[in-house]
């Protein structure tokens, strides 16, 4: 009986890592942006806006997520350095930086681009995807597509995400303005965050194991 629920737990155990291991896809509407004609210029306009912010809302459904990797549909004008960041949720506008994601691409041509970074998403909370440029004093600027079908960003995977919607900046002291973008191409990938009775089950498995290993001695020596 003990030799069969140590047997169970540890594959429960085991299975729930491996789940875990792998990112998902848990929220977007990427698919391609080689047709696409419709965009939002991020960075360098004009003399007077230099730093356009574009940005898209999201909120995180009843389970919270480890965010490691955040596709967009881009293409460049010049050489900018796209800066992507994630920001609280102030009363339906970014607030507050909390992380920024970067990419080992140079943004050039019209394609989807991948950003890496680690930041952990609370269930029931809601965020923004920031984007800017930190060369934008040199009049460099890259563009932010739609998808080619123009549909707007929704969850997958059954995360239970949810669209927001999207606002634009422009330069730092600027306010947030209602960018009616709602169909930029982006994709939002990780991993779930196990919940406590996971950290539990782990728990039991490993002293049900660790039980076993010491009996095992005991009766070899």
């Amino acid at each position: 009986m003990l030799r069969t629920l140590s047997l169970a737990l540890a594959l429960c155990v085991t299975c729930l890592g491996s789940s875990h291991a792998v990112d998902v896809d848990l929220f977007g509407n990427l698919g391609s942006v080689n047709t696409s004609t419709d965009s939002v210029t991020v960075g360098y306009i004009t003399s007077g806006i230099e730093n356009q912010f574009e940005s898209q809302g999201f909120s995180v459904g009843s389970t919270a997520y480890v965010l490691s990797r955040i596709d967009l549909g881009l293409q460049s004008f010049g050489s900018p350095s796209p800066v992507v960041s994630i920001y609280t949720d102030a009363a339906n506008e970014p607030g507050t930086p909390l992380a920024a994601f970067t990419t080992t691409s140079t943004v050039a041509s019209k394609q989807v681009y991948s950003f890496t970074g680690s930041f952990t998403l609370s269930a029931n909370t809601s965020y923004w995807i920031v984007l800017s440029n930190s060369n934008s004093a040199s009049i460099e600027r890259y563009d932010w597509y739609t998808n080619d079908a123009s549909t707007p960003p929704s969850a997958i995977n059954g995360s239970g995400f949810t669209y927001l919607l999207s606002k634009e900046r422009d330069n730092v002291g600027g306010t947030w303005d209602p960018a009616n973008m709602p169909n930029l191409s982006i994709n939002l990938a990780g991993t779930a965050v196990p919940e406590p009775s996971t950290y539990a089950l782990g728990l039991i498995a490993t002293g049900v194991l660790a039980a076993m290993a010491r009996r095992r001695k005991a009766r070899t020596a």
